[in-house]
């Protein structure tokens, strides 16, 4: 199955997990990759993002996706979906 079809297959917070085990880095290293690019967060946040209970918006997310390899179609379709959920739940800064 190939990148798309996993996207298809899965909640944007499953595909993220997944790619992040799929690139064998940890939560935490993903963490320092977004601290090298100039965005901080706690690791509780990153944990939230991993496990759905949050989902990154703004600049987070588009340094999430360079930290992650999502690029071209994918990327755009991943960063539609996120917004359509965030558009359903209000929630604080994530």
């Amino acid at each position: 199955m190939n990148v798309k079809q996993r996207l298809d297959a899965l909640t944007p917070s499953q595909f993220i997990q997944e790619r992040r085990v799929v690139l064998g880095i940890s939560q935490a290293e993903v963490g320092r990759q977004l601290e090298l690019r100039g965005i901080l967060v706690s690791h509780a946040l990153i944990s939230m993002w991993f496990t759905g209970r949050r989902l990154p918006r703004g600049p987070k997310l588009d340094i999430l996706c360079q930290v992650l390899a999502i690029y071209g179609d994918v990327r755009t379709e991943l960063l539609a979906r996120i917004a359509v959920m965030q558009g359903m739940v209000e929630g604080g800064e994530q």
